[in-house]
């Protein structure tokens, strides 16, 4: 199945090639006239489009677009079923349709979190693709390696006309510590490579995503420390229980500031006029 799919997409490459091919120089034109004033008609080379979208939680999608010939079109929609059946096996999608003239296979794949992540229809392994990740405590940091080697021969590659027939995007959450892309924009975290003919097309990205379950276990017992740190702070400020139990007896045995609420009315007195003072009392209540 895997070599069926390989063949699928190394059969639109190549067929992609072919479309590229410069148009014939009419014979009524000398070759002198052609080097003094080059006719160069510009078209869109481009006939494959790939993109990987890779999210926070490391989860990703990929879509791969590819446009067809108009002269394959028909090979592609008598086996339209078959073809849907075997990319469901991989668990991807595939759909052809047109738009205008213009036929088009669409392939799709959606990654869950903690699944590898292939960003082809066949793995790449044609392209020499790998997708490592070096996990740490923190944090994960990821390699994308591939080698788009569309040369088919060294008098080709010669040639020097080196269209770009296929498009890489690789749209990531966080920027890039490392990449050889040919574009990179949105703040650093869209990275586009042009794979062009006749060429060994290398890409090279580096990034790092967090592990946000570890930093959230982090921040939890940072914050526990914190609490338990005030709680000890806060009770060594507190009395203890013998010294509470000091407290209770001094009071019950009198040896507080009482007097400070209490009034003596004979405080003033001596000792003489508090027995008359209470002498006089005591006759006016009996006269009473």
């Amino acid at each position: 199945m895997k070599k069926l799919l390989a063949l699928i997409t190394i059969l639109c490459i190549v067929l992609s090639g072919f479309s590229v091919m410069a148009e014939p120089v009419e014979e009524d034109v000398s070759a002198q006239a052609i080097a003094e004033e080059p006719v160069v008609e510009e078209q869109d080379t481009v006939e494959t489009e790939m993109t990987l979208k890779i999210g926070l939680d490391k989860s990703a999608h990929y879509t791969q677009l590819m446009k067809v010939p108009k002269d394959y079109y028909g090979m592609y929609e008598e086996n339209k079923d078959a073809m849907i059946d075997a990319y469901q096996q991989e668990n991807m999608t595939f759909d052809l349709y047109k738009e205008g003239e213009q036929g088009y296979i669409e392939v799709t794949n959606s990654i869950v979190p903690g699944s590898p992540i292939n960003f082809s229809s066949n793995g790449n392994s044609a392209a020499g693709y790998t997708f490592a990740e070096d996990k740490g405590l923190f944090s994960t940091r990821y390699f994308i390696t591939a080698s788009y080697d569309t040369r088919t021969s060294a008098e080709e590659a010669e040639k020097g006309t080196t269209p770009t027939i296929a498009t890489l995007t690789i749209k990531l959450p966080l920027g890039a510590s490392y990449s050889n892309a040919d574009e990179v924009s949105t703040f650093g975290t869209t990275h586009t490579w042009n794979i062009d003919s006749e060429r060994k097309n290398p890409v090279n990205l580096v990034f790092t995503i967090p592990n946000f379950l570890s930093l959230a276990v982090l921040l939890a017992v940072i914050l526990i420390a914190i609490v338990l740190v005030v709680l000890l702070i806060k009770r060594r400020n507190m009395p203890t229980d013998a010294e509470l139990a000091e407290e209770a007896y001094n009071l019950l045995e009198g040896e507080t500031e009482i007097d400070e609420f209490v009034n003596d009315p004979f405080e003033d007195y001596e000792d003489e006029e508090v027995v008359e003072e209470i002498a006089e009392e005591t006759d006016e209540n009996i006269q009473e």
